[in-house]
């Protein structure tokens, strides 16, 4: 917006309106909370919007600040800036970094900048405040493949036209976006490209066979999961045969899970001809990359042990060997498949088996003798869904709905537990949001 001549006046309107905004969402936010918003944040937005609105080549500014999470975390705040660009020069983002270093006392700002589609260059929406992602969102918009992206430091996408091959859009990308993740999403379906996945023979595969509805997702390395558990990368797709894409999958090597660095992909797979239900009693065709079909899921949910030179020593325990537990492995990846039904989103549950003392508690003294099966599973539900609440609440009432209960929560985290524990079933569930979706887990009862 121009403030030449008369644009004082209308700058004057614009900051006046976000003040009435900023001061309805405050006054909204207080009803819900006992947390006040930081003291003098208020009058940091205020000025912040000011100053941005003033940069030239900006058109508009709006923003608010709030909670983060009234209910888990009513003591965080952010200061949400959107800026709409006049034109199409990414040089304006540096000039709106510079405006907003300040930020909003209190708060976390999240900031970002929409510029239009330019001559060869697609629309882009940018977070300015980090010049790398400017860089990555330039080079992406100058694709000729990429009808708009979306470029931030939490998640990444790009609407791609139809044209390319999916082997060459998501090599494009993948070297574009140098080494972040970004979610590429065309006619064809959506597939989360890192830095190694998908594969390009995973991908050729999919492209040979003109797969449709496609859905890859990354999973975690056990390097990230350091903190955590790795996720397992998942591909669902449809095809018109099925089972000879399925074999041609179970020959397609899996370079991360075959150098001991991720889990193994898993392929889910139904026919093309129908919509997704057309026949649910048939059931998809599934497997993992570079495993024979019916293979037994692989125990790879968290990284190889390396031996120690103690292994084995005298005077030492002797390792923990894990019981044949099918039931209840069965019992817990079953629960959770329906948790993901439930949710319209594609995941591929994961199992293993855990040691675990005689009384269920992996952490009692005492030898460490039982095994339980334990089941988890991401489920990417920010690619259908703007926030995970829904989701959520449909995973919950099935819970509900078995006659599970709510027994605790933690940190964000909520327990649940069946109505009568049993030696077979599900023992305890957990349910959580996360930057990368929904995160559930089931354990089974300590056999042994």
């Amino acid at each position: 917006m121009s403030t030449r001549g008369g644009g004082d006046g209308r700058l004057r309107r614009g900051v006046t309106a976000a003040s009435v905004l900023l001061g309805v969402l405050l006054l909204v936010a207080g009803c819900f909370a006992t947390v006040p918003p930081p003291r003098g944040s208020a009058a940091d937005l205020r000025a912040l919007l000011a100053g941005v609105e003033r940069v030239p080549g900006v058109r508009s500014v709006t923003g608010e600040v709030r909670q983060v999470d009234a209910k888990d975390r009513p003591q965080d705040w952010i200061a949400v800036v959107s800026v709409r660009a006049a034109g199409d020069d990414l040089s304006t983002a540096a000039r709106v970094r510079e405006r907003a270093r300040a930020g909003v006392r209190g708060t976390e700002l999240v900031l970002d900048v929409a510029f239009p589609a330019g001559d060869g260059t697609a629309a882009v929406t940018v977070d300015p405040m980090d010049d790398a992602l400017v860089d990555v969102a330039d080079r992406l918009r100058r694709e000729p493949f990429v009808r708009s992206a979306v470029i931030d430091d939490d998640q990444s996408r790009v609407e791609v036209r139809d044209g390319p091959t999916l082997t060459d859009a998501v090599e494009r990308v993948r070297s574009d976006a140098a080494g972040r993740t970004v979610v590429l999403s065309s006619d064809t379906g959506e597939v989360e490209v890192t830095a190694t996945a998908p594969s390009a023979a995973l991908l050729r595969v999919l492209d040979a066979a003109h797969a449709e509805d496609v859905s890859s997702t990354a999973g975690r390395t056990y390097a990230a999961a350091a903190s955590g558990w790795a996720a397992v990368p998942a591909v669902t797709a449809a095809v018109r045969d099925p089972e000879a894409v399925a074999r041609l999958l179970a020959a397609t090597p899996d370079e991360q899970a075959d150098a001991r660095l991720a889990p193994r992909t898993r392929f889910s797979l139904r026919h093309g001809d129908g919509p997704r239900d057309a026949d649910p009693s048939s059931g998809p065709t599934e497997g993992y990359l570079g495993l024979p079909l019916g293979s037994p899921d692989p125990d790879d949910a968290s990284a190889p042990r390396t031996p120690t030179p103690t292994d084995g020593a005298a005077g030492t325990a002797a390792p923990w060997t894990p019981a044949d537990v099918p039931d209840q492995t069965a019992a817990v990846r079953s629960f959770l498949q329906e948790a993901v039904r439930r949710t319209g989103v594609a995941a591929a549950v994961t199992t293993t088996t855990e040691q675990c003392a005689p009384d269920g508690s992996s952490s009692a003294s005492g030898p460490q003798e039982g095994t339980r099966a334990v089941a988890r599973v991401e489920i990417p539900v920010f690619t259908r869904y703007d926030d995970a609440q829904e989701p959520f609440d449909r995973v919950t009432a099935g819970w509900t709905a078995a006659g599970f209960r709510k027994t605790g929560r933690a940190l964000g985290l909520d327990s649940w537990a069946p109505p009568r524990p049993g030696q077979d079933g599900v023992a305890s569930a957990t349910i959580r949001g996360g930057t990368g979706g929904l995160r559930l887990s089931a354990e089974s009862a300590c056999v042994g």
